[in-house]
């Protein structure tokens, strides 16, 4: 019979709360993707008196950009349904084959075909407005990689349409300051797996609330606790807005 490491742990009895390492990668991602949707719906729409006219037009000529294809066809995942007929575009930028396939396979499950830059480029003819995920095998390639699209190369034309996921806690790439970017989301899985954890000891030792409640808090409010902990973390950085 099929199983999880969830399953096995509680089975066991091996912890009390169980903090999935997977899904605050795969809810901040989504939730950065749902933002830069809405960042170029909005630019979209300011862009017309009347939408209804902007709709017409857009459909009697060809997009202005690539995103802007997806605009009037806003992706199924927020409602938990997966696309059937269409998919939207996302540009992912790392070294290691095993990882643009995991990621691949995780976000087309909600609706997105994840493509490297040749393969955009050829389909769109520019990465305009296509959300770009840059995941390197070292925080510091990351967010050199991302510093080389945006200020040097001049590849992305936005910067708001970029993500620099990175594994290490930003507490330790404070000698790194100077290369984050106005505007580029930076996530870091050790700051969100940090926050979690501290949350559940809080609510733990100072709520008071077993261990139960705690896990059907984490299980149904996820996203709700990332949002609630970023208010902790100031600066440039902005793990969740």
């Amino acid at each position: 019979r099929e199983t999880t490491a969830r399953a096995i742990t509680q089975e066991l009895g091996l912890a009390d709360v169980v903090v999935d390492a997977r899904t605050p990668l795969l809810l901040t991602i989504l939730e950065w993707l749902r933002s830069v949707e809405e960042r170029y719906r909005d630019d979209d729409d300011d862009s017309s008196a009347n939408a209804h006219q902007h709709h017409r037009r857009e459909l009697e000529k060809p997009p202005s950009s690539a995103w802007s294809k997806w605009l009037h066809f806003p992706p199924t995942l927020w409602h938990g349904r997966q696309q059937q007929d269409r998919s939207t575009p996302i540009i992912l930028e790392t070294p290691v084959e095993e990882w643009f396939q995991s990621i691949r396979l995780e976000l087309g499950r909600y609706g997105y075909n994840v493509m490297d830059r040749v393969d955009a480029m050829e389909q769109y003819g520019s990465l305009e407005g296509i959300p770009f995920l840059v995941y390197e095998k070292t925080t510091g390639d990351t967010l050199s990689t991302v510093w080389q699209l945006v200020q040097e190369k001049g590849t992305i034309p936005d910067e708001h349409q970029v993500c620099a996921f990175c594994a290490r806690p930003w507490a330790l790439e404070a000698l790194m300051e100077d290369e984050l970017l106005p505007g580029v989301r930076y996530l870091s899985s050790a700051d969100l797996y940090d926050r979690l954890l501290t949350w559940v000891r809080k609510r733990a030792v100072e709520d008071g609330a077993s261990a139960v409640e705690i896990q059907q808090e984490l299980d149904d409010h996820m996203m709700d606790i990332l949002k609630e902990t970023a208010q902790d973390y100031d600066g440039m950085v902005r793990l969740v807005d």
